[in-house]
């Protein structure tokens, strides 16, 4: 079995060592490649008379992009300047810009990311996700034939959407026919007639939205509290967490007779560097589900995109409520392998609590709190993972 494990290890760094080469020599950008790749420190033009596009592909521009010819595959463009979509796009696309993204023709249903403004001035065919780092705004112009999902401080529905308009901005201003439901998370909604939106009204705010009932009596508008803790309702609340982690370690100590925590820190010690590749592959798989999922939906495969989100999600949502749990064990098991080992089982004890309760303060503290809780969540789904890993494979082996 061991045998077998380290020639995948090796198969996988030999395809990891010849693929890279030939992507960066070019060889997926040839016409006989797998992937229509192009990249340039320079802007970026797409004419009619150069358009050897084919499917799938892939734009990378340093400058502005334009694109000037129709398009019928799918792909991704990206720019650290601005996309301008001047000519139809008849497949579904992903749009990642740095400034300003403007669709002036026909287009299927994409995906775009801007770090400045979205302005949508044409025919959309299928669903629109957009997320803007300023503005959103779908011109009078646009006709929208699905759904429009967004996030966006700002967002300016001038046009006509065939479908539901989901999301959250801060200022939600409509002026354009919406056929299906407004729902959406925002503090602002200005809506010019009450003839403009033809479903239903959901509103989550946490501010008064003045003037929605009067023209959609229907309207439903909740109206969230903020909650703000003090230091006093972390502590209290920190020190409970951290005696209930206590009381859950003992008795896994004492039922396991002391072998649990030790076999799992025995793991780790032998398989260190797996952990750490497990740690950081669970950082960098996060976007690659996240962009799965869109690119499923975006397709309209919704059966397999929700499952997916739902099992990648409640897998994380278990990781970070076990992460303190799971590193704090793992510290206290060596600290006292180490350094009380001929000592009482309450040094055991106390030690976790003390563990516990340094680990939740430093994920409180201000400037640590914004880093430290996705850094718990990397190291506890390396140690659970490795852990498993390595119970499987000695299952296996017997």
């Amino acid at each position: 079995m061991k045998k077998n494990i380290k020639i995948i290890y090796v198969a996988f760094v030999m395809l990891i060592s010849f693929c890279i080469p030939l992507m960066f020599n070019g060889v997926f950008a040839s016409d006989e490649g797998i992937v229509d790749y192009d990249a340039t420190n320079d802007s970026y033009t797409l004419n009619d008379e150069d358009n050897k596009i084919y499917m799938p592909f892939l734009r990378i521009a340093s400058g502005s992009v334009n694109i000037n010819s129709e398009i019928n595959n799918m792909g991704a463009i990206f720019s650290s300047s601005t996309i301008d979509l001047n000519s139809k796009i008849n497949k579904s696309n992903f749009i990642f810009a740095s400034d300003t993204i403007r669709v002036n023709n026909d287009a299927k249903n994409s995906i775009m990311f801007s770090n400045s403004n979205i302005i949508v001035d044409s025919k959309i065919s299928g669903d629109l996700i957009l997320l803007a780092s300023s503005e959103i705004t779908i011109t009078e112009n646009a006709s929208i034939d699905g759904d429009v999902l967004f996030l966006a401080p700002v967002i300016n529905i001038n046009g006509n959407v065939s479908g539901n308009i989901i999301g959250c901005a801060g200022i939600i201003n409509v002026k354009g026919k919406i056929e299906k439901d407004l729902r959406v998370m925002t503090d602002s909604v200005n809506i010019d007639s009450k003839e403009l939106i033809s479903g239903k009204i959901y509103i989550e705010s946490y501010s008064e939205i003045q003037g929605i009932k009067d023209m959609y009596p229907d309207a439903v508008i909740k109206i969230a509290e903020k909650k703000s803790e003090s230091v006093i309702d972390k502590l209290i609340y920190g020190i409970i967490t951290c005696l209930t982690f206590t009381l859950i370690y003992i008795l896994i100590y004492i039922c396991s007779k002391k072998k649990f925590f030790a076999n799992q820190l025995e793991k780790i010690k032998k398989n260190t560097t797996k952990t750490v590749l497990i740690s950081i592959i669970s950082l960098i798989i996060a976007p690659v589900v996240v962009i799965l999922a869109i690119v499923l939906i975006s397709i309209r495969l919704y059966f397999i995109a929700v499952p997916i989100l739902v099992i990648y999600v409640a897998m994380l949502i278990i990781a970070a409520m076990l992460s303190v749990f799971v590193i704090g064990s793992t510290i206290t098991s060596y600290i006292c392998e180490k350094y009380f080992k001929e000592k009482n089982d309450i040094w055991n004890y106390g030690m976790s609590f003390i563990v516990f309760l340094i680990l939740y303060g430093l994920s409180i503290v201000p400037f640590l709190s914004g880093y430290l809780p996705i850094v718990y969540l990397m190291v506890s789904m390396g140690i659970m993972t490795t852990c498993a890993i390595t119970r499987v494979e000695k299952a296996k082996e017997e």
